[in-house]
């Protein structure tokens, strides 16, 4: 008998039973590879649509939406996040989560690392290993913020 794992309503085979089954079938190096970079395209795509659908529910924030006087996300911010969202891979952002920040711009936060992302600009910094960077008011651009954010995730991928 297989084994299952219950998530809610759902049921699923667990990780010992899909391991099993494939190393149960001939299948060759190749389609292993392949079914692997599916797997992880497909774990990617779902986490890049979050970050989709949370930049829209942080992007609808009124004045005062902390309780006190947070402003709401400007709108060329949320226009220069979804133009970067639209060009990135999808593993950009996998390790990444997105919040508001009560002067009204965007945070992207991980373990070591949080990048501070306005209209015109942005900041990050990152730590790894006793080493570190970081930067202020670097000034936003599509192909700049692009490859910065692709320097962290490489700065920090020895943390992972």
């Amino acid at each position: 008998m297989e084994n299952y794992t219950t998530i809610g309503n759902m049921t699923a085979a667990s990780f010992d039973a899909v391991m099993s089954y494939l190393h149960s079938i001939p299948i060759s190096y190749e389609t292993k590879k392949f079914v692997y970079k599916q797997l992880g395209q497909e774990i990617y795509e779902t986490h890049h649509q979050k970050m989709k659908d949370r930049l829209k529910q942080i992007s609808d924030l009124k004045q005062g939406w902390d309780g006190y006087d947070g402003l709401p996300i400007k709108e060329k911010t949320v226009e220069n996040f979804v133009q970067f969202l639209n060009v990135c891979d999808f593993s950009d952002v996998a390790d990444w989560s997105l919040f508001p920040n009560t002067n009204g711009t965007l945070l992207l936060e991980q373990k070591n690392a949080s990048i501070s992302i306005a209209s015109k600009e942005f900041s990050y910094y990152a730590e790894s290993q006793n080493r570190y960077m970081e930067a202020e008011r670097q000034p936003y651009t599509l192909r700049s913020f692009l490859e910065t954010l692709k320097t962290i995730n490489s700065f920090l991928k020895n943390d992972r």
